[in-house]
C-alpha cells in the first residue's frame, strides 16, 4: 500500500550497528533494488514522502544520511548533475523537515584512479547544486597509498 513501509530490515541493521557501538549512516537509493544500478525516481513526490517517512522512523537513532552512492562511477549512466540535483534537493528537504539536526551527505564520489577531478567529479558536484550547508563525502580507499621518495 502507498505510504505503508516495512522497516524490519532497516531496523535490524540500525540496531545491530548501534549494539556494536557504530553510528549508522543510511545510504538512500532510488532503486530499482539491491545489486542493481540506481536510477532517478520516476515519481519525485512519492520519493520525497518515502525519504521523509524513513527519516521520521529513524529520528533519534540515525543522524547521517547519504543520498545515493558514487553516482559518477560510469555505470550510473542515467545520473548527471541535472538528474541528481532535484533528487538530492527533495531528499534533503524531506529529511530536514522531520529531523532538522540530521546531516545529509551527497552520493560520495568514486575516485576512479585516485584523482578527484580526473573524470569530471567536480563538474558533477557543481551541476548537482551542492551548497554550503551540504557536506561532500569522498572515499579515501585506494587514494591514501604511501608515496615512495
Amino acid at each position: 500500500q502507498p505510504g505503508e513501509y516495512d522497516w524490519g530490515s532497516v531496523d535490524g541493521s540500525v540496531d545491530a550497528a548501534v549494539a556494536c557501538g557504530v553510528e549508522p549512516v543510511i545510504k538512500i537509493s532510488a532503486g530499482p533494488g539491491p545489486g542493481q544500478d540506481s536510477t532517478p525516481p520516476g515519481d519525485m513526490e512519492a520519493y520525497g514522502r518515502f525519504v521523509g517517512a524513513l527519516a521520521e522512523h529513524l529520528k533519534g537513532r540515525v543522524r547521517v544520511y547519504a543520498i545515493e552512492n558514487e553516482l559518477n562511477n560510469g555505470r550510473m549512466v542515467s545520473w548527471t548533475g541535472e538528474t541528481y540535483g532535484p533528487v538530492r534537493a527533495a531528499a534533503y528537504a524531506a529529511i530536514k523537515s522531520v529531523d532538522p539536526d540530521a546531516t545529509v551527505l551527497d552520493s560520495g564520489l568514486t575516485m576512479q584512479g585516485g584523482v578527484l577531478d580526473s573524470n569530471g567529479q567536480m563538474a558533477f558536484l557543481k551541476m548537482a547544486t551542492v551548497t554550503r550547508e551540504d557536506k561532500v563525502s569522498v572515499p579515501a580507499f585506494g587514494s591514501l597509498m604511501p608515496v615512495a621518495p
